[in-house]
């Protein structure tokens, strides 16, 4: 039956996404483009967003068709979900007001911050119990920064969704060697199966975002994972993603001291735009980057 769920999930996403191109064209709902973004993005400013919600809608179907999930899924789930509801604020808002940015900085940080300590906090009153508060508090940071470093990466057609996928099956090696697979594997697979099913319409050129309700939640999913197993795992499963926030770090810091710029733009996979990559290029090369370190990882251990 496990497998009919998959390929269920898979048609589900496709058909969702389908829906919400078809509804946010027929009411002209399109998120504006950043205006600091490379020239060939403004061409994608009649494409929408809220791809997520066809994300976010068909994992959750898909976990719930496998039955009643553990506390620990459900943990997970419920972290997913609160993160994308984020997303949605911020992604709503863009749109209402017709600007590229929805919630300001502070706002989504004071956010991620609130839901993240509440969400370590149920963790350890729960599912596992933490060792002091400090690692509650590193735990905390590990949330809001995993979360923030998906969304700056999902910046190309088909480039979080992509990472994602290699990350979960780098994952699901791991919690295997662990011998506790079973046990996330459903939660894993329908999450692949909806991602694959959104690579279907956002693949280069795409034909919808996932936008921030898909980024923070796919950030949140992995992370909720990792810490309910080896927290440290988020770290190497999603080195593209810590590569991406670190160039906007450096980026910032280096240009207010100097103001010169480090990139000839940040995130970096602009910075390989503006070399005259095209998209696929960077999808493609980042892809391999991510699967290269996960696989020597998983050799050393």
């Amino acid at each position: 039956m496990s497998d009919y769920i998959f390929y269920l999930v898979l048609v589900l996403s496709v058909v969702l996404q389908n829906m919400l191109i078809h509804l946010f064209q027929r009411y002209q709902l399109f998120q504006p483009i950043y205006t600091l973004s490379p020239d060939s993005h403004q061409q994608k400013k009649w494409v929408p967003s809220f791809g997520g919600l066809g994300i976010i809608t068909a994992i959750v179907i898909g976990v719930m068709a496998y039955g009643k999930p553990s506390p620990t899924i459900a943990w997970c789930m419920i972290s997913t979900l609160v993160f994308a509801l984020i997303g949605v604020a911020d992604d709503f808002k863009s749109l209402t007001k017709k600007v590229n940015k929805g919630l300001s900085v502070t706002e989504k940080l004071v956010l991620q911050g609130v839901v993240s300590a509440a969400l370590v906090l149920t963790l350890h009153l729960f599912i596992t119990p933490l060792h002091s508060i400090w690692q509650g508090v590193f735990y905390v940071i590990i949330f809001v920064g995993a979360t923030n470093a998906t969304n700056l990466t999902d910046g190309l057609d088909g480039l979080l969704s992509t990472l994602t996928i290699i990350s979960l099956l780098g994952m699901a090696i791991f919690l295997e060697q662990a011998h506790v697979l079973p046990f996330y594997w459903p939660l894993i697979k329908v999450t692949i199966a909806a991602l694959l099913g959104f690579l279907v319409v956002n693949w280069s050129p795409a034909k919808i975002f996932m936008g921030d309700t898909g980024s923070l939640a796919l950030g949140a999913l992995m992370t909720s994972i990792a810490m309910t197993t080896n927290v440290m795992m988020v770290m190497w499963v999603g080195a593209i993603y810590i590569i991406e926030a670190l160039s906007v770090i450096i980026q910032v810091t280096w240009y207010k001291k100097t103001s010169k710029r480090v990139f000839l733009m940040s995130p970096l996979h602009h910075h390989f735009e503006l070399l005259g990559l095209t998209e696929v290029q960077i999808v493609s090369l980042f892809a391999a980057i991510q699967a290269l370190v996960i696989g020597v990882v998983l050799c050393l251990q």
